[in-house]
């Protein structure tokens, strides 16, 4: 925002224009939630702003499955049950371990960062796997919502139109005054999905969203974020 003050007069930016750079910024991934439900009525106008979204083909490929109460409870204990007995994950997305060295630098350092924010040391196996845990449990959120593309697509541009989807909801519950956690963790146990949710075995599960009110007293909320300047993966061209 700052920034931007710079090069714009602000009395020249519309105060919604302001509303999204202040989200913007504010958005961050929020790790811990109040014991506190998300009123539907706020989910439903967040989804239904959120499909302005801009999508390949205006396709709108996404299927969304929003998770509350008993069933997400049920969810988060089971995928919480099957880390500690050691059941890899089966997502129907590959991940990978393989980074450059740059992006891999960035990855150790979040995770450091965040575990140093509630004092658990990089030694200390006990509590390092009680908080993955927690993760597990998609930090026993009230909401989660769970992302979808139908197998007949090909995932190229149709992920791309999912993240942009997930993107405007986590931007619009920012400022409705909601914390969200974009976690590819949430579609590691399809099965489970499958079953408490009743999802279709022709779709892939892609993501889901944490959502609910932050703990804004929590460190893993607060610690300080970093982004890369802009000229270390920018180029211009004239």
């Amino acid at each position: 925002m700052i920034i931007l003050a710079r090069v714009f007069n602000r009395a020249h930016l519309l105060e919604e224009d302001m509303e999204l750079i202040d989200s913007i910024n504010r958005r961050r991934s929020i790790r811990r939630f109040l014991d506190k439900p998300v009123p539907k009525a706020l989910i439903e106008e967040i989804l239904t702003q959120a499909r302005w979204s801009p999508s390949s083909h205006n396709c709108q490929p996404w299927e969304i499955v929003v998770a509350t109460g008993p069933a997400l409870k049920r969810i988060q204990e089971s995928y919480r049950d099957r880390f500690l007995n050691g059941e890899d994950p089966k997502p129907h997305l590959s991940l990978t371990d393989n980074y450059p060295d740059h992006m891999f630098e960035r990855y150790r350092k979040v995770g450091a960062t965040t575990l140093t924010s509630i004092g658990i040391a990089r030694d200390d196996k006990v509590a390092r796997k009680a908080y993955t845990a927690e993760m597990f449990a998609m930090f026993n959120s009230p909401t989660v919502i769970f992302m979808m593309l139908d197998q007949q697509l090909a995932l190229d541009y149709h992920l791309v139109d999912t993240g942009i989807l997930t993107q405007s909801i986590c931007l619009l519950a920012t400022q409705a005054g909601l914390g969200t956690c974009i976690m590819a963790m949430a579609a590691f146990y399809p099965d489970i999905l499958q079953n408490e949710l009743n999802i279709d075995v022709e779709k892939r599960q892609v993501l889901g969203i944490a959502m609910g009110y932050p703990d804004t007293e929590s460190p893993l909320n607060l610690f300080d974020r970093e982004r890369d300047p802009i000229d270390r993966y920018t180029r211009w061209v004239e």
